[in-house]
């Protein structure tokens, strides 16, 4: 009867429906008893026994699920504590050897070959035993559990390496060095531990025999690296505390490896992320205070030296991103600098910007990017500038600052064939300019004149006459006349400044501006282009308005001052003659009006009739010199000096307050408005000679 197939098909599925009236009936118990053990632990054997009668994988397999689910439920009576735990990872632990190696076991092997899923049955049941202890208290029963479970897999793994094993065994690692993290009670040092796991899953590419482990290598990284960050929920940035650098740093090492082995996307990136992280939380474990920026410029540093050196040159970990987190590195540092006491701001930034200093010059002098020469002088001039400011006194601090870029530029200069690259010299203009400029704003802190401001506007002087003459890299040498101009105009700045500081009467200031204005008129004689050549007729032109306006007056000294004004319109005239600008004759006769009324101060004529008439008869004088220039010399010399004698005319007839002198001075103006238009043949002009002696005889 038994040899009957149709029997023996039949016999299957009682035996199938059997064991399940046998479970159901089971399931009406408690499972703090031995009724769910013995149930599942007499299917085990009747499905294990039947598979030695009538092989078919099927009934193994379910033989050896019962055994596993026999173990796990068996610590119902017996308690999870105390290590029960273990009792379905221990039936996994054979059916490993069973799975893995059945010519070992013969015959029997090869019946009772177990499918895969038991293992990870035979674990997950484990694990939830585990936890389940855990809540209970055993505080180190989940960790025991997943080490375990480490082991299971890395036998499975050690006897028939497999890619899913692969995949269980790495997870089981990140977890169980978590788990052991906690019970041990290690804190936010969990994280540290938990970086193991990162540094081990870089073995695999350094062994063509663990190939299997390498799949799917970026999401494992990952997600351990999530697992070590979330550990530092609890971890605390100060003084004394290491854990988060020191998990970052174990963290930035396994992706750096795998940097190197092209096993990771985008890890020497993170590498390098997690790295700057960890040089910033550490330099706060070493209570660096406020002087955190400093040191946190030396990451920066350290970037560009490890980039730089040759041996290093090749690997991705030292060179990728290189640019962005230098310049990352920097503004960070930078801004901590602000974070720390005010009495010491300076000396931070003057420490940090030299940090960057060395490392943008080195960077600028090796690579050819745009930024470079533009970073590294802005980071050299900025360190000098603040080692300016929290070395000098207050007072001096706008001087110093203003010189320093003249100080930059020779050494530059003495330098030029080591530090000449493409793009220094326009940047150091630039960036030293712009230091400039802050200079004389920091000296013009106090009101004029202080020497201070005086030799600021020297040095700054000086900075734009070097700049000049060195510097052949486009745009600079079309800046030359720019240059020349303004170091001119700043020269005579700061004179003037020291001339107000030591208080120079008028008399010994007017012979100081004298001396520019001769200069000038000399350069504008002589200069070769457009932009110098105005530039110093403008000062030739504003000397006389200066001298008058000079705020050190002396009335005992007003002789020589109107014979200054007297020679400055002279030195116009001249200025004039030699360069064939005719319209500069306005500005001579003009000059005369100051030196009239300076004259009758010094004397001593304070009424206002006798200064009025003086004034009417220069205006006429003037007026006449112009006809008279009709007739040896172009009518266009004459036309600025007979305005000029208009104005002058003009203003004083709008400021007299006699009718006589005003009437007989237009009396006196009508022949030579006359003359004039004759000259000319300019007929529409003749009209106004009756008027103005009309006008004359009313008044």
């Amino acid at each position: 009867m038994w040899r009957s197939s149709a029997c023996r098909d039949g016999f299957q599925w009682f035996g199938h429906a059997t064991a399940i009236v046998a479970l159901g009936a089971a399931i009406r118990f408690q499972p703090n008893g031995w009724i769910w053990t013995s149930t599942l632990a007499v299917l085990a054997v009747a499905y294990l026994a039947s598979q030695a009668i009538a092989p078919q994988r099927v009934r193994a397999w379910i033989g050896e699920a019962a055994a596993v689910l026999a173990a796990a439920v068996a610590c119902g009576p017996l308690g999870v504590g105390s290590g029960h735990f273990v009792l379905p990872m221990v039936v996994g632990l054979a059916l490993i050897a069973i799975h893995r190696g059945p010519e070992f076991f013969g015959r029997v092997g090869e019946l009772y070959r177990p499918h895969p899923a038991h293992l990870h049955l035979a674990v997950i049941l484990g694990l939830a035993l585990a936890a389940w202890a855990y809540s209970l208290g055993e505080g180190r029963s989940l960790a025991a559990g997943l080490w375990i479970a480490f082991g299971l897999y890395a036998a499975d793994y050690y006897l028939s390496p497999t890619e899913l094993t692969g995949y269980t065994l790495r997870a089981a690692l990140v977890f169980a060095l978590a788990a052991t993290g906690r019970a041990l009670d290690l804190g936010s040092w969990t994280a540290a531990l938990t970086g193991v796991a990162l540094v081990a899953f870089v073995a695999p590419f350094a062994r063509a025999g663990l190939a299997p482990l390498r799949r799917f290598a970026s999401l494992f990284f990952y997600g351990a690296l999530l697992f070590v960050l979330g550990n530092l929920f609890d971890a605390t940035i100060g003084s004394g505390h290491w854990e988060i650098p020191a998990a970052l740093a174990i963290a930035a090492v396994a992706f750096g490896a795998a940097a190197e082995l092209g096993a990771v996307r985008f890890s020497a990136i993170t590498a390098r992320a997690l790295f700057s992280v960890g040089w910033f939380a550490g330099v706060d474990a070493l209570n660096a205070g406020g002087w955190r920026g400093p040191f946190d410029a030396l990451l920066a540093l350290f970037y560009v030296a490890i980039s730089q050196v040759r041996a290093a040159a090749r690997h991705a970990i030292a060179t990728e991103g290189r640019r962005w987190f230098v310049h990352a590195a920097a503004a960070a540092s930078l801004i901590l600098c602000f974070t720390g006491s005010e009495d010491q701001i300076w000396w931070r930034l003057a420490a940090a910007l030299s940090a960057l200093a060395a490392a943008y010059w080195w960077l600028a002098l090796t690579r050819n990017e745009l930024e470079l020469p533009w970073l590294a002088w802005g980071s050299l001039a900025g360190a000098a500038g603040s080692g300016a400011m929290a070395i000098v006194p207050e007072s001096w601090q706008g001087a110093m600052v203003a010189g320093e870029p003249l100080a930059l530029t020779a050494i530059w200069f003495a330098l030029r064939k080591t530090l000449n690259r493409r793009g220094v010299q326009v940047s150091a203009l630039a960036v030293l300019g712009i230091m400039a400029a802050a200079g004389a704003t920091l000296a013009f802190r106090d009101a004029p004149p202080t020497w201070a401001q005086s030799v600021a506007a020297l040095l700054i002087a000086g900075f734009l006459a070097a700049w000049s003459v060195v510097g052949d890299e486009s745009p600079l040498p079309d800046l030359r006349p720019y240059e020349r101009s303004a170091a001119s105009l700043l020269a005579a700045a700061g004179v003037l400044l020291a001339c107000g500081v030591l208080q120079f009467p008028s008399a010994a200031a007017g012979m100081v501006i004298i001396a520019i204005a001769v200069l000038h008129g000399e350069w504008s004689l002589r200069a070769r282009n457009d932009v110098e050549r105005w530039y110093a007729l403008a000062v030739l032109l504003a000397a006389g308005p200066f001298l008058y306006i000079w705020p050190y007056a002396h009335h005992s000294a007003a002789a020589a001052v109107s014979a200054e004004f007297v020679a400055l319109a002279a030195l116009v005239v001249f200025t004039a003659v030699r360069t064939r600008r005719w319209y500069l004759g306005y500005a001579a006769p003009l000059l005369l009006a100051p030196a009239l009324h300076i004259g009758f101060i010094a004397a001593g004529l304070t009424d206002r009739l006798p200064r009025e008439i003086g004034f009417f008869v220069l205006a006429w004088l003037i007026g006449f010199a112009g006809l008279a220039i009709r007739t040896r010399f172009s009518n266009r010399w004459a036309w600025p000096i007979e305005a000029a004698a208009a104005t002058i005319a003009a203003v004083t007839l709008s400021l007299s307050t006699d009718a006589d002198p005003a009437g007989i001075a237009l009396l006196a103006y009508a022949p030579l408005i006359y003359t004039s238009a004759m000259q000319d043949r300019q007929r529409w002009i003749i009209p106004f000679a009756p008027a103005a002696a009309f006008a004359g005889a009313l008044v």
